[in-house]
């Protein structure tokens, strides 16, 4: 966090901040779009990429089956968003729990 030297307007610190969330979200957002189209519907369905630090994405699976399928097609999947996101998935993590549900 940088040091303030004098007072800023809030809309200015509030615009900063919204845009550097914008920034750090953004490629999370381009992989979720693109994520049934590069895994397939079937397997999308149960995989959910929940975050995205430092090229790691970090993958929710709900069933075994799916992690093995996913785990299998790793190196493919990560080439593909790897072109979405100019190169910046380095790892992709997979961890069992229920992926977040599209609300309706």
């Amino acid at each position: 966090m940088r040091k303030r030297t004098a007072s800023e307007p809030i809309a200015q610190v509030l615009s900063g901040l919204l845009l550097r969330v914008q920034q750090e979200q953004r490629p999370l957002f381009l992989i979720q779009q693109a994520w049934p189209k590069v895994v397939g519907r079937r397997l999308a369905a149960h995989a959910k990429p929940v975050s995205f630090r430092r090229g790691r994405l970090v993958v929710a699976v709900d069933r075994p089956g799916e992690s093995f399928a996913l785990t299998f097609k790793r190196v493919d999947v990560v080439a593909q968003l790897n072109q979405l996101v100019e190169g910046a998935v380095h790892e992709m993590v997979i961890r069992p729990g229920n992926p977040p549900q599209p609300k309706t």
